[in-house]
């Protein structure tokens, strides 16, 4: 698992279709450091309003990757998932060029395996998480939301199932039956993250687990059947 020492602030997004510019946007307004990147010069246009800057390069070009200074963000974003070819490319130049984190998008667990292989720290296929994501959710009455980081841990959020509102940690016992870790509860505007076995869960709480991919499978087929 890809594992991030230091807080980002400073990014490159290579590849400006809708995910590309989707991610420029969000990152842009959270006040990051975004550099936008694409051959198309009408896409470099529709992004530059909200990115720090936005320029036609090539990014299967080494010499124009070294001359954006690529080594120096804080992570490298490679969105260009419809072209295998220019992605696998422009993943490796910026491996060599000393990227310190790249993340990847990839478009079938084939491109994902050649992904991983030649460096990527984070290779996601955001359609099939969604399709992942959508049908867990649709039979999971008390699932909010499910992030699967990679092929080894996921996090999910969750509303506390009425069966176990008013106990304890210690009680319900999640580590133990489950394999998975209590992050935090959400109590109206009120975070506890790290709670100790003696707090309570209570109805109209949420929480936010962790754990091996199989262990929160194991938990959310678990919540399913608490109606």
């Amino acid at each position: 698992m890809a594992i991030v020492n230091k807080e980002m602030s400073e990014f490159a997004v290579i590849g400006l279709g809708k995910f590309g510019s989707a991610i420029s946007r969000e990152l842009h307004s959270m006040g990051k450091q975004v550099l936008a990147i694409d051959l198309n010069e009408d896409k470099v246009n529709a992004i530059s309003d909200y990115a720090t800057h936005a320029v036609i390069a090539d990014a299967s070009d080494e010499q124009a990757m070294i001359a954006l200074g690529i080594r120096n963000f804080d992570a490298v974003i490679v969105c260009m998932g419809s072209n295998m070819q220019a992605s696998i490319l422009t993943t490796l130049i910026c491996k060599e060029q000393g990227a310190p984190f790249i993340v990847a998008k990839a478009n079938s667990r084939k491109h994902k395996v050649v992904l991983t292989k030649i460096g990527a720290d984070l290779v996601i296929e955001p359609e099939e998480e969604m399709a992942q994501k959508m049908a867990v959710q649709l039979v999971t009455p008390h699932l909010n939301d499910l992030m699967v980081l990679d092929d080894y841990f996921t996090i999910a959020e969750t509303e506390v199932p009425e069966k176990w509102a008013d106990r304890t940690l210690i009680d319900v016992d999640m580590r133990r039956k489950y394999g998975v870790t209590l992050m935090l509860i959400k109590s109206g505007d009120k975070i506890v993250s790290s709670p100790s076995g003696d707090s309570y869960l209570r109805h109209g709480d949420t929480i936010v687990i962790g754990g091996e991919n199989a262990s929160v499978n194991k938990f959310i087929d678990k919540l399913a059947m608490m109606k």
